[in-house]
């Protein structure tokens, strides 16, 4: 193990060493040192790229730096860049890789993100299995040594401290208002009942004035759900993050898992009603419809992509702080020459983020959403050589030095209540309003 101290001297070193290199290629070098909270250290830094990322068990927490590659384009563009750049790969090294919702819609705040990317940082700091490591990605030839050497020389190796929220809000807009969003889904319960749909996932952007910069690194903190925790700041002055339960796949090897988490209660005051609505969400007609459309997409595409696969834990409850939901596992061995991008495109976008059937619901999310989705339900994850995961971007969070967008979605069925269905996406961005912690206006929005 090496003191977090001698580190600059160590990496100096060695990435003075590759400036010798001519070959094209990337090297990684990895080291484990004392243990530093890799949240609180990328806060520290004051470099404009950034990535957090923490698995929801917490066996693995990630934070990268700066660039050492970095591309913008469409997913199929993204996903080939990736490979070409693994096979020049010396050591495990991850890109990180973001794709727009599929809206043709376009808002200014979303430019910084483009229609997709990937990144392989720089300087990375990662906590697997309660060890620390930190890591140098260098692409070779090295133009700029000077640079690199600098971008180290910059790096703090002392957490940045952690403190109360202060940010206050001053108003609040949403798109669509309350009295709208009640039209809205009359009108889709009467496309259901003429048999043009069956779900439709529809979404509300609701914007949060705010005095002081919202501290997403601090809001991430205070979090213990069982949820994946992702930031990307690709400027200084815009951060989208947030904390999503749902996996779109995960795979090692040929092996792959993916599940279906749709259908939603709200968590009980009380152990007793907690366990009423446990119960009531097991029992829900609605919520069991909403679910089973998810799942029975998933088992198709499992069938398509695998030469093998089952289902476990069949519509068991995965609870959250404020949320409870229906969750089903699937789980199988790829076929051959499965790629990333083949996965995807199986598996996203599916019925719990757009509805059923997938591509009449993206039409309809299209005709009836007044905003542009941006990043917000969207495939975020990371790619390796062999492992790669992915997750769909929800109960996330756009912040700008003036402002907080929160984005929130429900699926709508035949039975769904308009009413219920906006407490539902109240209760989905609880976790944020607590924490700008505006007490008048928190009575207010949570009724």
């Amino acid at each position: 193990m090496l003191e977090k101290n001698r580190l600059k001297d160590f990496f100096r070193k060695r990435i003075i060493c590759l400036g010798k290199e001519r070959q094209e290629k990337i090297i990684r070098i990895e080291v484990e040192t004392e243990e530093i909270d890799p949240l609180l250290w990328l806060k520290a830094q004051k470099f404009g790229k950034k990535i957090y990322w923490a698995e929801r068990d917490f066996h693995f927490l990630y934070a990268g730096i700066g660039e050492s590659i970095f591309n913008e384009g469409d997913s199929s563009v993204l996903f080939k860049k990736a490979e070409r750049f693994l096979k020049k790969a010396v050591g495990k090294i991850r890109f990180f890789c973001g794709i727009r919702f599929p809206c043709k819609k376009k808002e200014s705040i979303w430019n910084v993100f483009g229609n997709g990317f990937i990144i392989l940082p720089s300087f990375e700091l990662i906590k697997k299995n309660k060890k620390t490591f930190f890591a140098c990605n260098i692409m070779t030839p090295i133009f700029d040594l000077e640079k690199v050497l600098q971008d180290l020389e910059n790096i703090e190796f002392s957490e940045s401290e952690t403190k109360k929220s202060s940010v206050r809000y001053t108003e609040r807009s949403d798109i669509p208002e309350k009295s709208q969003w009640e039209e809205i889904i009359k009108e889709v319960i009467w496309l259901i009942r003429k048999k043009e749909i069956e779900k439709i996932v529809l979404a509300r952007k609701t914007e949060f004035r705010i005095k002081d910069r919202f501290d997403a690194f601090d809001f991430l903190r205070t979090i213990r759900d069982n949820s994946f925790k992702f930031l990307i700041q690709l400027d200084p002055s815009v951060c989208f993050f947030g904390i999503s339960p749902e996996r779109i796949f995960l795979k090692i090897g040929r092996y792959i898992e993916t599940e279906a988490i749709a259908g939603t209660k709200r968590r009980g005051m009380t152990e007793k009603e907690d366990r009423e609505l446990y119960d009531r969400l097991k029992e829900d007609k609605k919520e069991l419809k909403e679910h089973r459309l998810v799942s029975d997409f998933l088992e198709k595409r499992m069938k398509k992509m695998c030469s093998s696969f089952k289902i476990s834990k069949k519509e068991n409850v995965i609870k959250l702080s404020f949320m409870q939901h229906l969750y089903t596992k699937f789980s199988g061995i790829l076929s051959e020459d499965i790629s990333d991008q083949d996965i995807i495109f199986h598996l996203y976008p599916n019925p719990a983020i757009a509805g059923y059937p997938v591509e009449d619901a993206l039409r309809k999310i299209e005709k009836l959403e007044r905003f542009d989705r941006g990043f917000y339900s969207a495939p975020f994850g990371w790619i390796s050589q062999s492992c790669s995961e992915f997750i769909t971007a929800i109960r996330s969070s756009l912040a700008t030095p003036d402002s907080v967008y929160l984005f929130a979605g429900a699926g709508i069925v035949e039975n769904s209540k308009p009413e219920l269905e906006w407490d539902e996406l109240e209760y989905k961005i609880k976790s944020f309003v607590c924490f700008m912690k505006n007490e008048r206006e928190l009575k207010h929005t949570l009724g």
